[in-house]
């Protein structure tokens, strides 16, 4: 059961028993709950169409295989048209040159920093179902799997998410006792929280290119 549902949920090995009729000792597992949401932008179906849009596209972003700004590029279209399957199609062209982080809002929920609030959950792994302890037990690991990552000659990028890594996690609700967020009033935990995104941002870019795709936009908050 706990290899049939890996895809979609979270299981923990517990140990090894012996159970009655079993010559050998049989894995037990605990059920933790659900994965965190995955890639926004898979689909199933290969996109039909569209190919010379594509290829314009491609061509678009071809500086960020070369370490330089690629701008800025946008789709544009009816609703229903196809724009999010298409931006899917882009990413995948991207794959093995660029990084694409997938910001996507949200029509219903429209919440402060709601698109960036989705990606991290994704980035840090954070599971509806994990308690606080695990939670910061994830963040923690890929944080410093990143900072690992920097290059020594950018420790300035290194000492600003040191310093901001409290508003990163309380985005998520993370949160350590006694730490600068806690300690900030809600105007300055709000600007120090855009510095912590444009930092952590800043910092995947120096590892390797970065792509940033804003689906949807005519949903987003306004912060």
């Amino acid at each position: 059961v706990a290899e049939k549902i890996a895809d979609q949920y979270e299981t923990g090995m517990v140990g090894e028993f012996q159970f009655k009729g079993k010559t050998e000792k049989t894995p037990v597992f605990s059920l933790r709950g659900p994965k965190a949401a995955g890639d926004e932008l898979a689909f199933e179906q290969a996109m039909i169409g569209r190919d010379a849009e594509l290829d314009r596209a491609a061509t678009a972003l071809t500086p960020l295989a070369e370490g330089r700004n690629g701008g800025l590029l946008m789709i544009w279209g009816d609703p229903g048209i196809g724009k999010t399957r298409f931006l899917a199609a882009v990413k995948d062209r991207l794959a093995g040159s660029a990084e694409v982080i997938v910001l996507s809002a949200d029509s219903i929920l429209r919440k402060s920093m709601n698109p960036f609030v989705n990606f991290f959950e994704r980035f840090f792994d954070q599971g509806d179902a994990d308690s606080p302890e695990e939670k910061k037990r994830r963040f923690e690991k890929r944080w410093d799997a990143v900072i690992a990552k920097i290059p020594p000659s950018a420790q300035e990028v290194v000492a600003e998410l040191s310093r901001t890594h409290s508003f990163l996690g309380a985005l998520i609700g993370i949160e350590w006792k006694d730490s600068l967020y806690e300690k900030l009033d809600a105007k300055g935990r709000f600007e120090n929280t855009l510095y912590a995104v444009k930092e952590f941002l800043k910092a995947l870019s120096l590892i390797h290119p970065v792509a940033i795709a804003l689906d949807d936009v005519q949903w987003l908050d306004i912060d």
